[in-house]
């Protein structure tokens, strides 16, 4: 997104754990909600570790009442991702 200036835009995916919850083989009905935050454009000399957390708090404040405990973020990414052109 910082190489291309391209924007990137949180979106929350919540009530996917009581459609189908961890361990479970079976579906249920239950609503699920898709959230669009705010577009976020990485700063100029903006570091990877700061932009990302800047995503990961766009993603829990969308989340809101939805969050349940979740693996933290990894401050480094092994995988860069190469833009098509």
């Amino acid at each position: 997104a910082k190489e291309m200036n391209v924007p990137i835009l949180p979106v929350a995916i919540c009530g996917t754990y009581d459609v189908l919850p961890r361990g479970r083989d079976q579906i249920r009905r239950a609503p699920v909600q898709v959230r669009f935050g705010t577009a976020l454009r990485a700063e100029r000399d903006e570091t990877e570790e700061n932009l990302l957390a800047r995503l990961w708090k766009a993603l829990c404040d969308l989340r809101g009442a939805d969050a349940r405990p979740r693996e933290p973020i990894p401050l480094s990414l092994d995988v860069h991702w190469k833009p098509i052109r």
